[in-house]
């Protein structure tokens, strides 16, 4: 049962690839950021999956960082580059330590950002 969930699930992940290419071919900030914000939902296509809701969410913090966070254009990019270099490199087997590593890493560079750059939200200085 379990491995056939991890299963339809990989399969699910395959959906939001043509974005990640799209944002790791971006030649501005704004295309990138374009084009994860697109795809973020097709990955609730099958929304039972156990790691959906937490892919869903690494992927829209980092549509956040771009949206509220006072990161630098270029920063944004350049780590939805690396984010999205890891999402296109993920094994071909199945594996649920992959996922769960992507998300904890992908999110953890999100929140250290907001961290030391702020959000719109804080009231940080510009």
């Amino acid at each position: 049962m379990e491995s056939e969930l991890l299963e339809r699930e990989w399969r699910l992940l395959l959906k939001a690839d043509p974005a990640a290419r799209a944002a790791l071919a971006a030649t501005n900030p704004h295309a990138a950021y374009e084009a994860i914000s697109w795809s973020r939902n097709d990955l609730l296509d099958d929304p039972q999956m156990p790691h959906v809701g937490a892919i869903f969410c690494a992927w829209a913090e980092l549509e956040d960082l771009y949206e509220i966070g006072r990161t630098s254009p270029n920063e944004f990019q350049a780590i939805v580059r690396i984010a999205m270099d890891r999402w296109l490199s993920r094994p071909a087997v199945q594996s649920r330590a992959w996922i769960e590593r992507w998300v904890t890493d992908t999110r953890g560079v999100v929140a250290a950002r907001f961290k030391e750059d702020g959000t719109i939200l804080d009231g940080k200085p510009v």
